[in-house]
Parts: structure tokens; sequence; C-alpha cells
């Protein structure tokens, strides 16, 4: 009989609440000097990594999000020098 791998995935969020902000329009990260509209995708052979900044309304704050999803094993250790979330609006 065929098996199935059920993928390991675990959600990371990071808050910045010393800087409360008021209905943005539109979120980009700033990573390494490149923005990125719509998010981050780092890819391994065994998984990947999505990093995206979102906003909360009830408490005025941005967060960043990372969706770690792995295939059997486990993902490397995530190291970004700079991260910086881009606010518009």
């Amino acid at each position: 009989m065929p098996s199935v791998y059920v993928p390991g995935k675990r959600t990371d969020f990071l808050t910045n609440t010393a800087s409360p902000v008021s209905n943005p329009t539109n979120l980009m990260l700033l990573i390494n000097n490149i923005t990125y509209a719509n998010g981050y995708r780092i890819d391994y052979s065994g998984g990947f990594r999505n990093i995206f900044p979102v906003y909360n309304s009830s408490s005025n704050t941005i967060s960043l999000i990372c969706h770690n999803i792995a295939y059997g094993q486990d993902l490397p250790a995530l190291s970004l020098p700079t991260i910086e979330v881009l606010i518009n609006g």
C-alpha cells in the first residue's frame, strides 16, 4: 500500500510594538537592499519558508510571519542580516 507523507508546518511571528501604525495600504519587505512586494520565499530541497509582513488592526502593529514547511527533514537555520518592512499609506 502506498504511503503519504504529511509535511511538518510551523508558523513563527515577530512583532514590533515600538512603532505603532494606523491602516497601512501596502506593506513590502526590504531584504539586503531588494524590495519584495509579495513576501519573500526561500526554497530548500526539503521544504520552504514564506516570510511576509502583516498588519494587526487591533493593536496597530506590524508583524513578520514566517511559514516553515518541511518534507521529512528539518530546515536549516535562517539568518537574515537586514530585514525591514516598508509601509505605504
